[in-house]
């Protein structure tokens, strides 16, 4: 235990040291670009919507089905600092290191005799140390579902109805974080009740509703066919259908995240194995994590179709805090026979090496500079002008060209992305320019000289779309504009519209 006093503080501090100096350098990740564009145009217009997608379920007009908070965030922080990727994920670097300050500090939360071993643990999962230098809502989430866990511990003791409302309102924050949000407001009002202060579940339940459903009710009521539209469009689908069995069918499946990937495996294998370390003595030690920590799973399991990894984020703080309460059991050899203490200290073992080993690797990746590589592709592109181009193109030549996505050319393609498709879609938006990545470029392969002009043959390629592109369709942007106009009029009364089958 003595080494880990220094070990602990020493891992923490070099595993932030490398999160900061890489933020800005790494790869974009996908989801960054389109949450971006939308916190960009709400800086500008006062809501969110979306060029990327324009011609999708009237995105180009108004979004009603997104992330809240983290676009209001974002859309604070263009005002205050400017548009950039850099700039964007400032907002989850300060939500994670916000929440290993709160890690190290409430030690009643926590249940660690060690204030910096939770932190420790957490940083060295490497899901979590990855998503926090993203422009994503995971490590807000995980903020919030946290402070969520604080209230509810001193609502159950105290009985103070003060602490349930704060509880109530960090829940309603994480709903608007990521509609996932839900799951630790159900683990806030189970701990509640099994604490026996129903009054104060019905408050927390309440006021969670109220504030992160509200927003979107009543963005909803204005606008009904728009929100079903965008809420059960064809790229999201898979994750709002719902049906009676979908919750069971969803838990059924919850082993596809859980053992997803050898860091999330690791993860799962070392809070299993710390859980069961601590037997009966641990549960009736801290009950309500217990059942605020379950029920979330149980809720999150239930609630999201999609398995992916990243979901269960907003857990690994509790799973930190089991792993470290299981590894100062094992140290100080409370727990039994060697037997039952080994498989905790091997599986930690297993965990920080894995999460450190990766820490190095993403660090000693090629720096990718997003903003220098679009605009040395952007100059050839007048200001003003429209194009197609990778979605990633919006850092940082959004509001000086406009942009449609390549990524809805390739999804409305009967075959994928051709030449012909890309093309059509070109045409119907007026785009007079297209922007290729070399994966786009690869897909696609020579394009037709009668059609394209090449103007930059390095990656990003730069295309404008010759003398067979001059029969432009003026609808599609005169309908934009109208679109904008009749959204800031008239509150956007309009059934969506779906220019093309997806």
């Amino acid at each position: 235990m003595k080494a880990l006093r220094f070990l602990a503080p020493a891992y923490l501090l070099a595993s932030l040291a490398c999160l900061a100096a890489g933020l800005g350098g790494r790869v974009l990740n996908v989801d960054e670009a389109w949450i971006g564009e939308q916190a960009w145009f709400f800086s500008q217009e006062g809501s969110a919507r979306s060029d990327l997608f324009a011609g999708y379920e009237s995105s180009e007009a108004r979004i009603l089905v997104y992330h809240r908070l983290i676009v209001w965030t974002g859309a604070g922080v263009v005002r205050l600092l400017g548009f950039g990727l850099p700039q964007l994920r400032l907002i989850s670097l300060a939500s994670a290191l916000a929440l290993l300050a709160l890690l190290a500090r409430s030690r009643e939360a926590t249940g660690a005799t060690l204030r910096f071993g939770p932190p420790a643990i957490l940083v060295s999962m490497f899901l979590f140390y990855r998503f926090a230098g993203y422009y994503r809502p995971e490590a807000m989430l995980a903020l919030l579902a946290w402070i969520q866990w604080c209230f509810v511990l001193r609502a159950a003791k105290t009985g103070k109805a003060l602490f349930a409302l704060l509880a109530g309102a960090s829940g309603g924050l994480g709903i608007l974080a990521h509609l996932n949000g839900l799951a630790f407001a159900a683990g806030s009002a189970a701990a509640l009740v099994y604490a026996r202060k129903p009054g104060n579940a019905l408050l927390s339940a309440s006021v969670a509703a109220a504030v992160g459903l509200g927003p979107v009710a009543l963005e909803a009521a204005g606008e009904p066919s728009l929100f079903l539209g965008q809420f059960t469009g064809e790229f999201v689908r898979t994750k709002t259908s719902l049906s009676a069995l979908t919750p069971f069918l969803n838990l059924a499946r919850e082993h596809q995240r859980l053992f997803r990937d050898p860091g999330m495996i690791l993860v799962t294998l070392t809070t299993a194995a710390a859980f069961l370390s601590g037997g009966r003595r641990r549960i009736s030690e801290a009950p309500l994590f217990y059942i605020f920590s379950i029920a979330s799973l149980v809720a999150l399991a239930a609630i999201t179709g999609s398995k992916s990894a990243k979901y269960a984020i907003p857990l690994m703080p509790f799973a930190a805090c089991e792993i470290w309460a299981g590894l100062e059991r094992a140290l100080s050899g409370k727990d039994g026979p060697r037997w039952r203490r080994w498989p905790v200290l091997a599986l930690s073992a297993a965990l920080v090496c894995f999460g450190g080993i990766s820490t190095v690797i993403l660090a000693a990746s090629p720096a990718q500079d997003l903003a220098e590589e679009n605009r040395a592709a952007g100059e050839l592109i007048p200001d003003g002008s429209s194009c197609v181009a990778p979605i990633g193109f919006v850092f940082d030549e959004i509001g000086r060209v406009r942009i449609f996505g390549l990524y809805l050319a390739e999804r409305t393609g009967d075959e994928g992305l051709t030449s012909s498709g890309l093309l059509a879609f070109a045409r119907e938006r007026e785009a007079e320019y297209v922007v290729l990545d070399s994966s786009a470029a690869s897909a696609l392969g020579d394009l037709p000289d009668s059609q394209f002009t090449q103007l930059r043959t390095d990656f990003p390629q730069v295309y404008r779309i010759g003398a067979g592109g001059s029969g432009l369709q003026p609808s599609f942007r005169a309908s934009c504009s109208a679109l904008r106009s009749s959204a800031r009029v008239n509150g956007f009364r309009r059934e969506p519209s779906k220019p093309f089958s997806l």
